[in-house]
């Protein structure tokens, strides 16, 4: 059985780095932005809802649409067309304040956003199963109500390897996709499959709608991820670095290890909108 498991993660490594037959004209640019927390906070990875509100209208006057991972995937694979300038808006994490500030805002400007979760964190205002206080993340009800909105594309952002040094009661920490010092090949393997098909798992069951988009924790991936989530049908992975993308049809590569603006406090409305525009 490890031996097949070897052979079949080799071929889907093969796999992943290989690049479709594509026509290299037919493209779109699709810049993504990431947004986390919505509130009032000095922590550098929230922004206020008039901030954010700011940005909304940026995107809507200046002509960008918002659109779902989901919609590129049908402009890749059948030729879908697409609105003119198509943009996406996420959120990392799953904090309750994007349900409470982000998801009333987001309907008023008729724009879409994918929220990717920590499975392990839903629902949860403590560490896991701890008593140790965290930021509040939206509960399995409001992701269903935000999702059948249909302004709300909920996703993964793995189960548990967005893990917290301060709380977990080991040296072994998942604080991301990477493997562990010393780790072997097959228990790497192991792992990161057993989280992202439990993320998925749950998500699609408590949700009903498929998971389709991994996020990255902090960005890092590898070729194995990379080759694991797309084995278990994850068609489009994003990660933090800075930059626009460039969606190809045909090219179903093209959506994998899509780049990120990082928005914060001090994102004006004329700096995303020059980064809307980068080419």
């Amino acid at each position: 059985m490890k031996k097949f498991i070897s052979l079949l993660l080799s071929l889907l490594i093969i796999l992943s780095c290989s690049t479709a037959m594509a026509d290299y004209r037919d493209y779109v640019k699709v810049p993504v932005i990431m947004y986390h927390a919505i509130g009032y906070s000095d922590d550098p990875y929230t922004i206020t809802p008039e901030s954010f509100e700011k940005h909304l209208q940026t995107i809507v006057n200046k002509g960008f649409t918002p659109v779902f991972f989901q919609e590129l995937t049908e402009y890749v694979d059948n030729d879908q067309n697409l609105p003119d300038k198509p943009m996406v808006i996420t959120f990392d994490d799953g904090y309750e304040d994007n349900y409470t500030h982000a998801f009333p805002l987001l309907k008023k400007y008729n724009c879409k956003a994918t929220i990717f979760v920590i499975g392990s964190s839903v629902g949860k205002s403590t560490y896991k199963e701890t008593e140790n206080p965290i930021k509040p993340h939206f509960n399995y009800n409001m992701a269903r109500e935000m999702n059948l909105s249909k302004f709300i594309s909920v996703q993964s952002h793995t189960h548990d390897m967005h893990q917290s040094k301060q709380y977990e009661n080991t040296n072994a920490v998942r604080e991301n996709v990477m493997p562990f010092e010393g780790e072997s090949f097959m228990d790497y393997i192991r792992a990161v499959r057993e989280d992202f098909a439990e993320s998925k798992s749950k998500l699609e069951g408590q949700i009903g709608a498929p998971v389709i988009a991994l996020a990255y924790p902090s960005g890092r991936y590898n070729a194995f991820s990379e080759a694991v989530a797309k084995s278990l049908g994850i068609r489009v992975t994003v990660s933090t670095t800075i930059g626009t993308n460039y969606i190809r049809k045909y090219d179903k590569e093209s959506l994998y290890r899509l780049n990120r603006y990082n928005m914060n406090e001090g994102v004006t409305p004329e700096i995303l909108l020059e980064w809307l525009n980068r080419k």
